[in-house]
């Protein structure tokens, strides 16, 4: 895309449509500066296991603050240069200044940049507040609490991480996991996190499956096992699970 929008600048810069120059030059550059943030993001899922914390009652998975609000910058950037384009047509207009753009084209660019980056913007949960994205409790899966994106899944409904949803058409390639309960699905915003796919799918399936050992997850030791499983497959850790302790017969009175 910044080649694309490279070359757009070069056309028309060439034919001196100053107004949709501008727009392709900012869009341009929100996309350039975004490239390390790209790479960071690259070295962040290698270390998802670092992003985990322990609270009291809950093990939490914290999202990395500074590529998130490096994605909204990016997001904010987009938005700008079509707000730019837009206030540029209607300086035109006002003024009947004569500085060779395409009116047309730089409204319908400028339009499609805004949408773009407004629709990037809802797709990809953030809070000013340093609060996790996912809180593993006895009880369930607390998705994104305290944004528009929370929710709540019951570990009792049995759920499964089955698939990913990925939004192309947005300013980045937005992944959603989707989360299959008994009783619905829930989709959860996984976008710049440090976290694989699989990773997700491990924890969940394995909390799901083992209901005895969710009590862990108030406990230190459930820390312990999330950031295993951020490296390891579920057979691996469930093999140096103990084994599960023989119940005593029962006695009857004679």
């Amino acid at each position: 895309m910044a080649a694309l929008l490279l070359l757009s600048w070069m056309m028309t810069a060439w034919h001196n449509n100053v107004a949709l120059s501008i727009v392709f030059g900012l869009a341009g550059l929100a996309i350039a500066l975004h490239i390390p943030v790209a790479v960071d993001h690259r070295w962040a899922l290698r270390r998802a296991h670092e992003y985990w914390r322990h609270t009291e009652g809950a093990t939490l998975f914290f999202p990395d603050r500074s590529i998130a609000i490096a994605e909204y910058v990016f997001f904010g950037m987009v938005f700008l240069a079509g707000v730019v384009g837009i206030g540029l047509v209607w300086f035109v207009r006002l003024t009947q200044t004569p500085i060779g753009s395409t009116m047309r084209g730089t409204v319908f660019f400028a339009s499609l940049f805004i949408a773009l980056a407004t629709a990037s913007w809802r797709k990809t949960p953030f809070t000013l507040r340093p609060s996790p994205a996912l809180a593993l409790t006895h009880d369930g899966i607390h998705v994104w609490p305290g944004t528009r994106h929370e929710t709540f899944i019951y570990w009792e409904h049995r759920p499964q991480v089955t698939k990913v949803v990925a939004y192309q058409l947005l300013l980045t390639t937005t992944a959603n996991a989707v989360i299959t309960c008994y009783l619905h699905d829930r989709e959860f915003p996984m976008g710049s996190l440090p976290m694989e796919y699989n990773q997700l799918r491990r924890v969940v399936e394995f909390y799901a499956r083992h209901r005895r050992l969710r009590h862990e997850l108030a406990k230190p030791e459930g820390l312990e096992r999330v950031k295993s499983l951020m490296q390891h497959p579920v057979w691996e850790v469930e093999q140096q699970l103990p084994p599960p302790t023989p119940k005593r017969p029962r006695r009857h009175r004679k």
